[in-house]
């Protein structure tokens, strides 16, 4: 049958993380046939190189790793891409882990869907957030959607939550658009969401939770003061959806398509102001960031900028418009709420920090 999934792996200083991550991604060796895992060392410093190598000496027929200078998470996506020799294609930082026993069956079932006739374009998974000890954070179980599905079909909350860690694409599809991620900058896992989505006819949902999203590592990219300091590179990556949406579209023949990935950019042009406005204000020191992409959207895409004076966030039962608060000038409001969301954001953070302490003891 060859290599049915290829995981690629970007990887830049990850010596702390690395060997964890590909640990989880053990099978039988009858399974490990089926498998390729591209290892991409992306001009790290440490002992990435080094740990990666190890691997590929002890399982040299799944593991490889692939030395090149650095040009950060988007140039090693477009590596894999250009070696992957799987069926389908599912990314994993090097940071996070797979639940080794549902990655086995993870395996079984895209072997089943690879005999079929009639090609599947998309696979949905489950996804988990943990911390550093992989202690459950948080869980996305996607819908019990039955058989092969459209975009269409999904809930609001499964477009909501369209999140790298629950996809794996076709590999066939990926190279009929010559999907290419932007190079040099962080965030470009929104790119991979967004549109390779454009080639989807037919989904499937694996059922299980194959992905570990590790979070609360203070250098990640999400982290919020890496975040606002970076937050013009995510604000660069919208920016490029919302110019190429109209060339992308036209290529797109099916409703159900289009339809989902109107509503996947809008989500994102929505997020990028509560980053702005509510999330990381207290991070962000540049406001002409906001105010360029303000004007970009209001010339490119009209509707979807008279939407957003509409979009609504809730803080403590609270409803606020941080949108229209700000093209308003309304300044008072508009820290009112800012101050709410960190007070809010505190409180839960203590909380988690005190139920997590609770069930270290209670081990």
């Amino acid at each position: 049958m060859g290599k049915i999934l290829t995981i690629i792996i970007p990887a830049y200083n990850m010596e702390k993380y690395l060997n964890r991550c590909l640990s989880s991604l053990i099978v039988t060796a009858e399974k490990m046939e089926l498998l390729e895992v591209l290892v991409i060392n992306d001009g790290s410093k440490d002992k990435t190189s080094e740990i990666g190598h190890a691997f590929e000496d002890r399982y040299p027929g799944t593991f490889r790793v692939i030395d090149k200078t650095n040009g950060h998470y988007g140039s090693c996506i477009n590596r894999g891409l250009d070696e992957a020799s799987g069926s389908y294609v599912k990314i994993l930082d090097a940071d996070d882990t797979f639940d080794p026993k549902v990655l086995s069956l993870y395996l079984e079932f895209i072997s089943r869907i690879c005999v079929s006739e009639e090609p599947i374009d998309v696979i949905l998974s489950d996804y988990i957030q943990v911390d550093e000890e992989l202690h459950l954070l948080s869980e996305h179980r996607f819908g019990d959607y039955k058989g092969v599905f459209t975009l269409g079909q999904l809930s609001k909350a499964d477009t909501d939550h369209w999140f790298i860690h629950g996809l794996a694409y076709r590999t066939k599809n990926l190279r009929d658009i010559r999907h290419r991620q932007t190079e040099g900058i962080p965030y470009t896992d929104i790119e991979w969401c967004f549109y390779p989505a454009s080639t989807i006819h037919r989904a499937i949902k694996f059922n299980g939770f194959l992905y570990r999203y590790t979070k609360l590592r203070d250098e990640q990219s999400v982290a919020p003061a890496v975040h606002g300091k970076n937050i013009d590179k995510q604000t660069r990556i919208i920016r490029k959806i919302i110019l190429d949406s109209p060339q992308l579209m036209a290529r797109v023949t099916d409703p159900e398509t289009s339809a989902f990935l109107e509503s996947f950019k809008a989500n994102q042009v929505f997020h990028i102001y509560q980053l702005f406005l509510v999330s990381l204000s207290k991070y962000i020191k540049d406001d002409s960031i906001l105010s360029d992409f303000d004007v970009l959207l209001k010339e490119h895409d009209p509707s979807l900028y008279d939407r957003c004076s509409k979009y609504k966030t809730t803080i403590a039962g609270i409803p606020f418009r941080p949108v229209l608060l700000w093209r308003n000038g309304e300044k008072a409001s508009l820290h009112c709420m800012q101050f709410l969301y960190r007070v809010i954001n505190k409180y839960n953070q203590v909380k988690v920090l005190r139920n997590s302490s609770k069930t270290d003891n209670h081990e």
